[in-house]
């Protein structure tokens, strides 16, 4: 507690920005700003019982983000809500910015207007850096909010004080590339990403990028079954690929996926 605080209101160092954020977050929602995009860099204040037993405190430097609202819709976008995979997206930008690796897990909510469901506790390594979660929608009602919010707060000092992981370049390719779209027949409940990984575990080496285009469930697949459209982009690094060689790597995949899913191409 401050000696001789600037406000009545602001009597107390803060222990986090996530609080003050959600503050802001509320007053923007009484003046009608319906799209919010929050964030601040600073410090908070977090006591702790020193050696002869008087509080002392620890200085750490935290960044919080707040996202929430209808995006602006327009002929060409159709509206949408803030959600938890939208802050996610702001995670990986750090992630690619600091170029760092971090991990989402499961964790204890104990703070009541964070929903426990949508609660996630940041990772780098085994080092907790904070937390990402969509604030509690009956505290939400009570302030006359009728829109999600997402907020999420996370140290930046193990992270700015590590040593990022290098960047590799590759060289711009000399030949083009060939590209091949597979519609698959897969299990109905086999994760998407768990054939991306199948795929990419065989390590072709004329295989450049592959993703997913299109995913279809309907009258002409079977009730226990979905169609996976799949993009595949191959490249030669010595020549251009022919039809054949590119089918070699086409059959190899079909094989693998075959025997270990029983997945087949869509007739």
């Amino acid at each position: 507690k401050l000696v001789n605080p600037m406000a009545e209101d602001m009597q107390e160092l803060r222990t986090c920005i996530s609080q003050n954020l959600l503050k802001v977050a509320v007053q923007n929602c009484s003046q009608r700003n319906h799209r919010l995009g929050l964030f601040e860099t600073g410090t908070v204040f977090l006591g702790r019982p020193s050696a002869n037993s008087d509080l002392t405190h620890k200085e750490e430097l935290h960044l919080g983000v707040l996202t929430g609202g209808l995006q602006e819709t327009n002929w060409k976008n159709k509206s949408k809500m803030a959600d938890f995979f939208e802050m996610k997206g702001v995670l990986a930008g750090l992630e690619e910015a600091f170029r760092f690796k971090l991990d989402l897990r499961h964790g204890d909510c104990n703070e009541p207007k964070w929903d426990s469901d949508q609660f996630r506790e940041i990772y780098f390594g085994e080092t907790r850096l904070g937390f990402i979660a969509m604030v509690n929608s009956r505290y939400l009602k009570k302030r006359k909010i009728h829109f999600p919010l997402a907020i999420m707060e996370i140290k930046l000092e193990p992270i700015l004080g590590a040593k990022p992981n290098e960047l590799t370049f590759q060289e711009i390719p000399q030949f083009p590339s060939a590209d091949k779209q597979l519609a698959l027949i897969t299990p109905r409940d086999l994760p998407a990403s768990e054939v991306l990984e199948a795929i990419s575990a065989l390590k072709l080496p004329t295989l450049e990028n592959h993703y997913i285009f299109d995913l279809y469930k309907g009258k002409e697949i079977h009730s226990d079954s979905k169609s996976l459209g799949i993009h595949f982009v191959f490249r030669g690094e010595n020549k251009t690929l022919s039809e054949n060689e590119m089918g070699d790597s086409i059959r190899k995949i079909l094989n693998c996926l075959h025997q270990k899913y029983q997945i087949v191409l869509r007739p």
